[in-house]
């Protein structure tokens, strides 16, 4: 929803779920990986923590929130043993989107996206699985971008120039 549509109401409900929900989550995991002096928080945030777009303004929002709240977590778990950090995916083909996104919303999204393709849930798997594993011990209040660069990209690919 953009701005002007966007009612109080349904701005609450998305920041409750995102944001209300990520911290509690945290809060409570974060409660028994004390005990062990060990653990790993793996939010889900987006790119539109990072880049706004049109009739986003409450999950852009919520995300950047997200995004915030992780940094947070990792500043007061570190001294635990525990990480935080999040993942922001970009545009991936699931159910849902396969539902939403046109041929020409695939296409338009594909010509921004340096790796020219939509990435896949598996990609964003991989990334959670990475953050939450050992060999990531030394990362803490990231926001890994699956996006295939398209955050890197910049505006001119966004205005239609060629890489």
């Amino acid at each position: 929803m953009s701005l002007l549509d966007c009612q109080a109401s349904d701005f609450k409900t998305v920041m409750e779920v995102n944001v209300a929900g990520t911290f509690l989550c945290a809060q409570r995991a974060a409660k028994g990986m004390i005990a062990q002096r060990y653990g790993r928080i793996v939010n889900l945030t987006s790119i539109s923590a990072e880049r706004a777009g049109v009739g986003r303004v409450a999950y852009g929002t919520s995300k950047a929130a997200v995004a915030g709240l992780t940094r947070q977590l990792a500043m007061e778990l570190g001294a635990y043993g525990i990480t935080a950090n999040s993942v922001a995916p970009g545009p991936v083909s699931t159910p849902l989107t396969e539902k939403i996104y046109t041929p020409d919303t695939k296409r338009a999204f594909e010509n921004m996206i340096p790796a020219k393709r939509l990435g896949t849930v598996g990609d964003v798997a991989s990334a959670i699985a990475f953050l939450a594993s050992e060999p990531a011990a030394y990362i803490n209040g990231v926001m890994l971008a699956v996006d295939g660069g398209y955050l890197a990209a910049g505006v001119g690919v966004t205005a239609g120039l060629q890489i």
